[in-house]
């Protein structure tokens, strides 16, 4: 299961608040909370996708070759190549556990697309 820390960094990044089934942190506290939040409207609510969300959403963006490794110290990888327009960019998410390293990865392209969207050139 995500930390709240983590479950936070992906709301702020733009993870949509009002799909996720697998519940969510409201003031740090974890459990099913109905109703609060819907939205992402109230600050301490922070909903927690599963690994399985996080997969999904990431093969919805397009991205359908990934792969997730352990180094045998205790970090697990995961890699996945985006072709976006005029180049190949190759993502990684380092975290302690399979879904941390899934959820870093997922951070890690909304950032590069909100900068493609931003770009003028």
């Amino acid at each position: 299961m995500l930390s709240y820390e983590m479950a936070k960094r992906l709301k702020d990044a733009g993870w949509d608040q009002t799909k996720t089934e697998s519940g969510c942190y409201q003031d740090e506290g974890y459990g099913n909370h109905p109703g609060v939040g819907l939205g992402g409207s109230y600050d301490g609510y922070a909903a927690c996708p599963s690994l399985e969300q996080l997969l999904d959403a990431i093969e919805v963006a397009g991205f359908k070759s990934w792969s997730l490794e352990t180094d045998g110290d205790g970090n697990y990888y995961m890699d996945f190549m985006a072709y976006i327009p005029g180049t190949v960019k190759q993502y990684r998410g380092v975290g302690k556990t399979p879904i941390d390293a899934i959820a870093e990865a997922w951070i890690a392209l909304q950032e590069t697309l909100e900068i493609e969207k931003t770009d003028t050139r």
